[in-house]
């Protein structure tokens, strides 16, 4: 029953904030008809549709932006992710908005956790770094509007200029990376060699939702003098412990985010 109650109130607050957040009445109503749309399709298991698009113009918190998503793909999901369960809200006494001047969002999607940070941060330059090649020129789309914003088509690793290759299937924003040669080969960047080539001498966010690959990043962690906050996804039996395991050599404790409605996600600061 709290399962339910839970979900009902997730539900709703999706509706909510589908009515509030679009500037036009029609945005609005695309946004929770498509919104009920996918909650359905999903209940159904019905087959991912990548195809149609949706764009939508939001103004939230007083910073305008524009999105473009796959309603039928998993888009929906992740736009309701972000924004409205708030998955990468961090509290701001831990990282005060008006001291942040450089964001590293690693596995960037679409681009719309990119679009939620830039518009937290209004000081910051967002790295938005992404390999899925759909999603990646969906992401380009997403962020023409906003300068502040830099899209690089790549694969986070441990090690840099390793050869990565990207198979998808089913949701768009989903996929499977492997070194056998399988896919589309895509570049893959370390986070030292990201902060050589851009001149990067600081990070003060580090987001990471980088599909399971967080084991190889953390596990190294040679970058890690260089970030402030890490608010991650781990995945798997890459758990909270083994986590903290690897970030405590550099220094770092980690936490659930408490803050966050999403399950899985986690923070991390020096301890």
């Amino acid at each position: 029953m709290d399962r339910i109650a839970r979900k009902v109130s997730l539900y709703a607050d999706e509706m909510l904030f589908a009515f509030r957040a679009p500037r036009s009445i029609g945005d609005k109503l695309r946004l929770m008809c498509s919104t009920l749309a996918f909650h359905y399709r999903n209940w159904r298991a019905a087959p991912i549709d990548p195809g149609p698009r949706m764009r939508i113009d939001l103004d939230i918190e007083g910073y305008g932006s524009t999105i473009t998503l796959r309603p039928r793909d998993g888009d929906i999901a992740v736009f309701h992710e972000i924004f409205v369960r708030r998955a990468y809200d961090i509290p701001s006494d831990l990282l005060p908005p008006s001291s942040v001047r450089t964001i590293v969002d690693a596995g960037s999607n679409i681009g719309i956790t990119s679009q939620y940070l830039a518009g937290r941060y209004r000081n910051a330059r967002v790295f938005s770094i992404e390999p899925n090649p759909d999603n990646f020129a969906l992401l380009q789309e997403n962020v023409t509007s906003e300068p502040r914003i830099v899209p690089i088509q790549a694969c986070v690793t441990a090690k840099p200029n390793q050869a990565v290759f990207i198979t998808t299937g089913g949701r768009g924003s989903h996929f499977q990376m492997n070194s056998h040669g399988d896919g589309v080969c895509v570049r893959g960047i370390s986070l030292n060699q990201l902060c050589e080539e851009r001149g990067i001498d600081h990070i003060d966010l580090l987001k990471v939702d980088i599909e399971g690959a967080e084991v190889e990043l953390f596990g190294d962690g040679s970058f890690l003098p260089k970030v402030r906050i890490i608010a991650a996804e781990i995945h798997g039996d890459y758990d909270l412990e083994r986590f903290n395991a690897d970030l405590s050599r550099w220094g770092f404790r980690a936490w659930v985010n408490h803050n966050s409605q999403e399950q899985g996600l986690v923070l991390a600061a020096r301890a």
